[in-house]
Parts: structure tokens; C-alpha cells; sequence
């Protein structure tokens, strides 16, 4: 990506987190833009295998194939050519959610837990579930959605291999988008202030949870 569309993928970022003011105070807009940061890219990510796995989920189902033997088999469907298996057997992307506007907040539920189990515990430690009720009680969601849904981050734009990282700058978390093989610091992408030294795990996206050094986990 160059720097100029690393730009451009910040200010969007930023932009939509501002429009969690209100609700959100700005240390907490990281509660909701790092997990919807993930989703995002998730769904990018899986996107051009979305209607085979749906496919091969009814086909399995018809077999009555038991729900533990079919992580493989639909992992392989999305890619057969990533380690752990990642893939979403529900219906909905950024895309469908916003075509029932009035169901966003439960059809969004429904999109999480169609994930593989590696992928849905991911939102699980971030605690997703409890933003999604409080942004539709604010009438926010339906508005992050479609934001996010404009936010390309699909491999062809940042690279698979890449990272996108959340880590602490002084008083500062600070999201970044950077390769596997880069250690140093890299320009962020979306600055929001937090006053917690804890902060979430470095991802990758494409291989999912990566194991780090225990003083950067989630607490």
C-alpha cells in the first residue's frame, strides 16, 4: 500500500470512529473500531468464497454431517490452502446487513457466530456483543455498518501477509496496518486515545490469533 492510500485508510477510519461521539466518550472508541476493524477485514478476506462454503454448508447438511466434522471440510472450501480453517456459514455480509436495516443488530449477531470457532472467539474476547446492543440502542450501528462497508480492506489492498496491529504509543493505541517481517514502528492508521496499558493482541487476518509476549494480551 502506498502512502497515500495508507492515508487516505486512516482518515476513513478515523472519520467513522468520530462518529461514535455521543454514545462513546474518545478513549472508548477503541471498544467498538477494533473488533468492527477485524470484521471488516474478515469479511473482505472471505468474500470471493462466501457463496461456495454457503454451498457446501447446505450440502453437508443434507448429509447430516455432524457440526464438529464440518470445520475442515468448510475451512478448505473458503481455502484450501490456510493452516487453521477460517469461514462464515451464515448468510450476511457488510453488504446483506444493510439491506434489513430494522433486524441490523440481531442479523449482526447471527454474521459473528457464523464463524469459524477460531475467527467467533476473537469477538468473544473483545466483547463485542455488549457494543453491538449499546450502538443500536444509540442508533449508531446501522451507520458504522455502512460506513465500514465502504472501507476496502480486502488482500488486494493490504497484502494477506500483513498485520494489523494494535499497540500502545505513549498514551496513545494505535492502529496499523504493517508485513509479518517488520518489526519496527510503522505509520498508524487511526490514533485513539486510551488511558489502559492493556491493550489487544497483534492479528493477523489471515491466519487468525497469533500467540505474543504476555505483558500485550487482552485483559
Amino acid at each position: 500500500m502506498n502512502v497515500q492510500a495508507h492515508d487516505a485508510l486512516k482518515a476513513k477510519i478515523w472519520e467513522i470512529a468520530n462518529r461514535l461521539r455521543g454514545p462513546y466518550r474518545p478513549p472508548q472508541y477503541r471498544l467498538v473500531m477494533l473488533p468492527m476493524v477485524v470484521l471488516r477485514r474478515l469479511d473482505c478476506v472471505l468474500a470471493p468464497t462466501k457463496e461456495a462454503v454457503l454451498e457446501r454448508v447446505q450440502a453437508l447438511q443434507a448429509q447430516q454431517m455432524p457440526e464438529a466434522a464440518m470445520d475442515k471440510l468448510l475451512g478448505k472450501a473458503a481455502d484450501p490452502t490456510r493452516k487453521h480453517p477460517l469461514y462464515n456459514t451464515s448468510p450476511y455480509s457488510f453488504e446483506r446487513l444493510l439491506g434489513d436495516s430494522e433486524n441490523i443488530a440481531p442479523n449482526l449477531v447471527a454474521y459473528i457466530n457464523g464463524f469459524s470457532p477460531i475467527a467467533r472467539a476473537i469477538f468473544e474476547r473483545f466483547k463485542f456483543a455488549d457494543q453491538i446492543e449499546k450502538l443500536d440502542a444509540s442508533n449508531r450501528l446501522y451507520t458504522i455498518i455502512k460506513a465500514m462497508a465502504e472501507v476496502d480492506l480486502h488482500p488486494r489492498r493490504i497484502a494477506q501477509g500483513s498485520r494489523v496491529v494494535f499497540d500502545l504509543v505513549d498514551d496513545y493505541l494505535e492502529l496499523r496496518v504493517e508485513p509479518t517481517d517488520v518489526e519496527g514502528p510503522a505509520a498508524g492508521f487511526g490514533m485513539l486515545k486510551s488511558p489502559h496499558r492493556a491493550v489487544p493482541a497483534d492479528l493477523d487476518l489471515a491466519g487468525m490469533m497469533r500467540r505474543i509476549p504476555s505483558d500485550r494480551h487482552i485483559k
